[in-house]
């Protein structure tokens, strides 16, 4: 998910990134490598981070303690209101 973003941003360096949904498949990683991820999300000012199964219980846990309000979970049948 970090590489998507940082290339991303690296074709569009004007455009802000509003939303991440699904495809955070951070279920694999250690609490260290959640953590730098973490960091990584914050230095992109996302408004809003929408986990999916993918992202694992333990991960999506961290990004809710750590993104509060900007958290949600994007199971099937989630409404998003753009």
């Amino acid at each position: 998910m970090i590489n998507t973003l940082n290339h991303i941003r690296r074709n569009l360096p004007d455009d802000k990134i509003h939303m991440i949904i699904g495809g955070n498949h951070l279920g694999f990683l250690s609490d260290a490598q959640v953590a730098k991820s973490i960091v990584c999300l914050r230095s992109f000012g996302i408004e809003k981070i929408g986990v999916s199964h993918c992202t694992g219980n333990r991960a999506a846990l961290a990004l809710m303690t750590a993104f509060r309000e900007k958290f949600f979970f994007a199971n099937a049948g989630t409404v998003i209101t753009i």
